[in-house]
């Protein structure tokens, strides 16, 4: 960044980005020239013809050497908001002479090799083998030429903003639009249509997807950015989070070791106090107080773990608060519940080699479950009902993002009024605003489940098998977003309903809303998920966060992403960024800075010509968040980092609904979502609480996919209890 600027286009790469394709590239021109003269060992097979080839061959390498090292030098220069003034030149010299060069290479090599030294197989075969790393050159520059091209310079959308405003905005809605398209159609066919893209969808929801990405990426031509820059941007950002993490520890440590050293003066003092008293032959006052132990947060402390600062200030779930227990418990058993409608392709990903002999062998009826839908579209969500006679449950369980379709459902980020919505269904929605695209989903399925009358057939009805049975709704991500809008909606009928979201969306209710859905709905978030910081607002907020960042930095690219791979951590990031930032309040001025500046008068124009209502959307009900207070490396030594061998431990805390509205910059904030880490970061936690969290038996009446319930139902019997069933990892996944 800038981007770089040649052959009358501004192209989706910076010239510091050449650096490392240069250092890749001079090995490679060492190869060619090992394998030149390999070739051209027998002088005697050589003519003139032969003569002029290699002696061309080797200038061209020397020469592209020589150009690589000047590549080289000039991209490790300046900054990355000021342009490189060579790198533009030396890369139409490349293109425009080097290239051609090429090709008479080729020719030239397969002229040599048929008409010269037939019998010579070194020859036969070295010569080739240059020629086709000269050939894949080419092709490979021109693939890298076509993917990477951008605007042209003179783009006549690259105008005013009024220009924009009367001629672009229906061009960028298209544009993304198509853009959209292409990809759930490109994806669809290369998966062979496994995780959807075959749902063309309506005109409106990718209208309204188109809307929201244009909005978001609108500059009016004017921000001169890369990829690889938001890349350094959020590298930057990582160690400004870690650098206050690190600050906020070290202040915690300092009023922990206080509170110690006060906690052993007072327990001295009080067993000078006792035996006092007892030499005096008088009870001591203190008799028969029982000493506390210590908190959650100082027994982490005393035990040294590595991240117990995340804990200071927050609400530790307490192992002997019997309340918390069962909300734990609860969370661990229903866990799986949320992972059973993901199907065997989730059970195969999490047992890649077990797992498809496990589900043939699993040895299930066809009435495991109660009903079942798979059908799936931006709008139809999978979602199955499961009978859970040990905790007298029935469990309807809803999927989270899988498809092309699910994340055009997630990108559908617009508030909608819960109004209508709310006098629909008997709950208070006045005022209050939710995701356009979870609410749709969610009410697609309550009026699939009115359709057949499932729930009812369970539950309500004369004959119903399970008058007496509760009503949980589950889910992880996108469907966790959907159990939550159900419970609000099923609330009026089955007043006892529990509510179990699994990382939910971060933009799914407003604070109201949220706030009125705790008393039957617990949300739980694991360490560094991005889902549940994951709304419009934040990611404006990164956005703009992630600008201001590069605006700042004061070396090259390459040495901000080596400092994420070779940086220390630690105290030392604090120097990390005094080395690669300036001072909040000492930019220098550039044309980067204004551009962002401009950047942001344009956004705020945006939103004010859309109108859209400005509100704040959160994670809704009550949240428990694991936080990860220990990690230690369980393989792969010094690589556990990168391959992801380590052993973790969790400690529930109560959150806030508003404490996730920044996205916090992790390795792991992906990896956190998954619904498998999810289930067995919580069982794992649980069975240090010594909670029982074995499946048990699970059975279901019924299964179809949009069927109504068999006529083959039959109650859990205290005879099925000593017969070995499948758990749910193993049994529904087999069957849904």
């Amino acid at each position: 960044m800038p981007s770089l600027k040649t052959l009358n286009r501004r192209w989706l790469v910076g010239g510091d980005e050449l650096q490392v394709i240069s250092l890749v590239l001079i090995p490679v021109r060492v190869i060619q020239v090992l394998l030149t003269f390999m070739g051209s060992a027998n002088g005697t097979c050589f003519d003139a013809v032969g003569t002029l080839w290699l002696a061309v061959t080797v200038v061209y390498y020397c020469v592209c050497v020589l150009l690589d090292l000047v590549t080289v030098y000039a991209a490790s220069i300046g900054t990355p908001t000021s342009p490189r003034q060579l790198i533009p030149s030396i890369v139409r010299f490349k293109t425009v002479f080097m290239t051609p060069i090429i090709v008479v290479l080729c020719v030239m090599s397969v002229y040599c090799c048929t008409f010269h030294c037939g019998g010579n197989i070194v020859y036969r075969l070295m010569i080739p083998l240059v020629s086709l790393s000269q050939l894949g050159e080419v092709i490979a520059t021109s693939c890298c030429l076509y993917t990477l091209r951008g605007r042209r310079l003179d783009d006549p959308h690259l105008g005013t903003l009024g220009q924009r405003r009367r001629l672009g905005t229906e061009y960028l809605e298209s544009k993304w639009e198509k853009r959209c398209r292409f990809l759930c159609k490109c994806s669809g066919f290369f998966t062979c249509f496994l995780f959807g893209g075959n749902d063309s969808g309506e005109g409106n929801d990718f209208a309204m997807v188109a809307r929201v990405l244009a909005d978001y990426f609108e500059d009016d031509g004017s921000l001169d950015i890369v990829p690889s820059d938001v890349v350094a941007g959020m590298v930057c950002l990582r160690h400004v989070q870690k650098s206050k993490e690190r600050t906020f520890r070290e202040d915690r440590m300092v009023s922990a070791e206080a509170r110690q050293n006060d906690r052993i003066i007072s327990q001295q003092v009080s067993a000078v106090q006792k035996q006092a008293f007892e030499d005096m032959g008088v009870g001591g006052e203190g008799e028969g107080d029982e000493e506390k132990g210590p908190t959650p947060r100082t027994d982490l402390f005393e035990k040294n773990k590595t991240y117990w600062h995340r804990i200071a200030d927050r609400n530790v779930l307490d192992p002997s608060n019997q309340e918390e227990r069962e909300v734990l418990e609860e969370a661990a058993r229903f866990s799986k519940h949320a992972l059973s409608i993901y199907t065997w392709m989730l059970y195969v990903f999490m047992h890649p080699i077990s797992g498809v002999p496990k589900l043939c062998g699993a040895n299930l009826e066809e009435s495991e479950l109660a009903y079942a839908h798979f059908g799936n579209s931006i709008v139809e969500n999978p979602y199955c009902i499961i009978i859970d006679h040990k905790w007298k449950s029935i469990v309807l369980s809803i999927r989270g993002t899988l498809s092309l379709e699910d994340c055009i459902t997630d990108a559908l980020t617009e508030s909608v009024p819960l109004d209508d919505c709310g006098r629909k269904w008997g709950f208070d929605g006045a005022g209050e605003y939710a995701h356009t695209g979870i609410l749709n989903s969610s009410e697609w399925i309550r009026n699939d489940l009115v359709k057949h009358r499932t729930l009812e057939k369970l539950m309500k009805d004369i004959n119903a098998p399970h008058p007496d049975y509760r009503l949980r709704v589950t889910g992880h991500s996108l469907g966790a977003g959907c159990a939550t809008f159900l419970a609000l909606m099923l609330k009026r009928e089955y007043p006892d309903l529990r509510c179990l979201p699994y990382s939910p969306p971060g933009g799914l209710v407003t604070m109201k809303t949220a706030k009125a859905v705790a008393p039957f709905t617990t949300s739980f978030v694991l360490n560094s998920d991005i889902v549940p910081r994951l709304s419009l607002q934040t990611m404006e907020k990164l956005r703009n966060d992630v600008l201001d960042l590069i605006s700042r930095i004061k070396v090259s690219k390459m040495d901000v992403l080596k400092s994420a791979v070779l940086g220390p951590g630690g105290s030392d990031r604090l120097y990390i960024i005094d080395d690669i930032l300036h001072p909040r309040d000492a930019v220098p001025d550039s044309e980067f800075k204004e551009q962002v500046k401009r950047f942001k008068d344009v956004q705020r124009k945006v939103k004010e010509e859309r109108g859209a209502p400005d509100v704040s959307l959160y994670p809704p009900g009550r949240i428990v968040h694991f936080v990860k207070t220990e990690e230690a490396k369980a393989y792969c030594g010094g690589c556990g980092k990168f391959c992801g061998g380590r052993d973790r431990e969790y400690t529930p805390t109560w959150a806030q609904n508003d404490e996730f509205t920044e996205i916090q910059i992790s390795p792991s904030m992906a990896f956190d979502h998954f619904p498998d880490r999810v289930c067995l970061s919580i069982e794992g936690v649980a069975r240090s609480w010594d909670l029982d969290v074995e499946p048990g038996s699970l059975r279901a009446v019924g299964w179809g996919v949009g069927n109504q319930i068999g006529s083959d139902s039959a109650a859990y019997s205290d005879s099925d209890k000593g017969s070995e069933s499948p758990t749910v990892d193993d049994a529904l996944l087999n069957r849904v």
